[in-house]
């Protein structure tokens, strides 16, 4: 689950977590990148699924697929970034 708080987003799945910088938000597996608060939350959303291991499974191998696009990333750009300890 992700929880919003005090310009930090955090989750309890994955240890990448997304925090508020001026008037945009930064997300640690997408390290100098400058994204709306919709786009920090789907960054870690997509982080969560990846950090399940859920991707084998067919529902969730599209949806990454879908949250990698609004990112403007490749689905494999994604998932190999999440796998990498937060910076």
């Amino acid at each position: 689950m992700i929880t919003v708080g005090d310009g930090v987003m955090a989750s309890d799945v994955t240890e990448h977590t997304a925090w508020r910088c001026g008037q945009w938000w930064r997300v640690s597996w997408l390290p100098g990148r400058d994204l709306t608060l919709y786009e920090a939350d789907v960054a870690l959303i997509l982080a969560e699924d990846v950090a399940r291991g859920d991707a084998v499974q067919s529902w969730v191998k599209h949806r990454i697929e879908d949250l990698a696009e609004i990112l403007r990333l490749s689905p494999v750009t994604a998932a190999a970034a999440c796998e990498r300890a937060p910076q």
